[in-house]
């Protein structure tokens, strides 16, 4: 997959205390994630959070496994539950991966909310804001591309008066139709994901601020 400017927030966190068994599971799943190993990741999570289930950190980690495996509604779960987290910046990277996941899942508009969170709560954050501004364009290319049906359904509507009452069925499954047909598919969304990726390409070539490929989180839990 080509690498695009929405990036994945990485957590190397450790927990207090070398003794600790949460903290030495935690420690190898994040060895293994480093080392794209990403269902042992998993294991070592799990296997932690079964010890630790408040642990909102095991929650954010656990998401980041499963965004790098692209099983984006699975790591948007497991992000949702570390916002129980109360700390202000931790709650900022995690909306800012949210809306990542989201973003990677073709829900552009939840991707927007998400990044406008993470900059409400770190309003300096340049990486959420190139994020924000790159999926508000998309937004609205996407949005000319596809306009309302509302001419055309008028015209529909119309014509659907005027006929006798026996129509009015045929009317009604003529508009569902269209509906679903006007609706994007998955695979629309593939296609439009894939063409974005190539024009983010030469973006990243003309933008003058570089941004790091990963955050870390130094503090230590």
């Amino acid at each position: 997959m080509n690498r695009i400017k929405v990036i994945i927030l990485i957590s190397f966190c450790t927990f207090l205390g070398f003794l600790d068994p949460v903290a030495d599971k935690n420690r190898v799943g994040n060895k293994l994630y480093g080392q794209e190993k990403y269902d042992e990741a998993l294991v070592k999570y799990r296997e932690a959070q079964l010890k630790k289930p408040q642990s909102t950190e095991l929650y954010f980690n656990i998401g980041n496994a499963f965004y790098k495996k692209q099983q984006y509604e699975k790591a948007i779960k497991e992000y949702q539950n570390a916002l129980k987290n109360k700390e202000t910046l931790f709650r900022a990277k995690t909306y800012y991966n949210i809306g990542n996941s989201q973003y990677r899942d073709g829900k552009l508009v939840n991707a927007i909310v998400s990044y406008k969170k993470s900059l409400q709560i770190n309003p300096d954050d340049l990486e959420a804001k190139y994020n924000l501004e790159f999926v508000l364009k998309k937004l609205k290319q996407l949005s000319q591309k596809h306009p309302a049906k509302s001419e055309q359904q008028k015209q529909k509507k119309s014509k659907g008066s005027e006929g006798e009452n026996g129509k009015n069925k045929e009317k009604q499954t003529q508009q569902a139709k269209q509906e679903d047909k006007n609706k994007m598919s998955k695979e629309d969304a593939g296609r439009i994901l894939q063409a974005l990726e190539e024009e983010e390409k030469e973006i990243q070539k003309r933008k003058q601020v570089q941004i790091s490929g990963d955050k870390q989180i130094e503090k230590d839990w």
